[in-house]
């Protein structure tokens, strides 16, 4: 609810920037992040109003390129989780970047959306199976399979306020609908009324 509040103060005194955030909780999502940093220096030099917020652990000396560009690069320290959803009120698109071809990243889960499209910011987000899932592209967000997808699926969403707001409203409805308490409950519902049935057979 005050994430949330301070993300609707924070649009009716937008100073004109568009800020693209990554939440990094551990320093082992430095590979994570370097599939799109370089994606990310050039929509720097593209659109003048782009800002990277990086919130949490991240040696950004591991990437030259957006050094090169450091006065547009925003760093946060890291937070308690209760109080990330803070940092994530201040994004205007969250990042969801995870390395390619690697069988943990496929298992890692859809938190990073759920989390932001709870103060209503979209996501793009690589094409793993559960970001694919949890997703609708266009809708809630986006999925990225290479770095073209990345610039071209980043690049609509800096230039496009209302679509971004658009989104970003969309995710929050859909997570609340999918994963929030009454979806949960029917959910344990379901289990145990199978557990149950099992046992009475």
């Amino acid at each position: 609810g005050a994430a949330l509040a301070d993300r609707a103060g924070r649009l009716s005194a937008a100073d004109g920037r568009v800020r693209l955030g990554y939440a990094s909780g551990t320093p082992t999502h430095q590979r994570d992040f370097a599939e799109i940093a370089s994606v990310l220096a050039r929509l720097l030099d593209e659109h003048p109003e782009l800002i990277i917020t990086i919130v949490g652990h991240l040696t950004m000396e591991e990437f030259p390129d957006l050094m090169a560009r450091r006065d547009r690069i925003e760093i946060r320290p890291h937070v308690p989780h209760a109080e990330l959803f803070h940092e994530y009120a201040r994004f205007d698109v969250n990042l969801a970047p995870l390395q390619r071809d690697n069988p943990f990243c496929e298992s890692k889960s859809e938190l990073k959306y759920f989390e932001a499209a709870l103060v209503e910011v979209p996501t793009v987000a690589s094409a793993t199976y559960p970001y694919r899932s949890a997703i609708k592209d266009d809708e809630t967000g986006s999925c990225a399979r290479t770095p073209e997808e990345w610039q071209a699926q980043l690049g609509a969403l800096i230039e496009n306020p209302d679509e971004r707001l658009r989104q970003g409203r969309n995710a929050r409805s859909h997570s609340i609908a999918a994963f929030g308490p009454e979806a949960q409950s029917a959910s344990a519902r379901q289990v145990f009324s199978a557990i149950a049935h099992r046992f009475r057979g």
